[in-house]
């Protein structure tokens, strides 16, 4: 529901992160061959590594279509498939 474009605005200017690829949306992990081309409602950027006194919070409040919505970060220090639930990479 939220664009893209309105997150990376939160997360450059909010935050003070740099990204380092496009958000993405992430499988929602279904097996059965039927469902497997739905996405979950999670997103996924790569930034680089930000100084040390970046506070990065559990969460964030941003404003889109007169309406407040609250979005959750969380940071992977490990990079891991969706699919598979392995480290390491991350499936297509």
């Amino acid at each position: 529901m939220i664009p893209d474009e309105k997150i990376e605005e939160v997360l450059t200017r909010k935050i003070g992160l740099k990204l380092c690829s496009v958000i993405t949306e992430l499988s929602a992990g279904f097996t059965n061959p039927l469902l497997k081309h739905c996405n979950s409602f999670r997103r996924a950027v790569h930034f680089s590594t930000p100084p040390a006194e970046t506070n990065i919070p559990e969460s964030l409040v941003l404003e889109y279509n007169d309406e407040e919505y609250r979005i959750f970060l969380t940071i992977n220090h490990t990079l891991m498939c969706f699919e598979c639930k392995e480290p390491g990479h991350l499936h297509d």
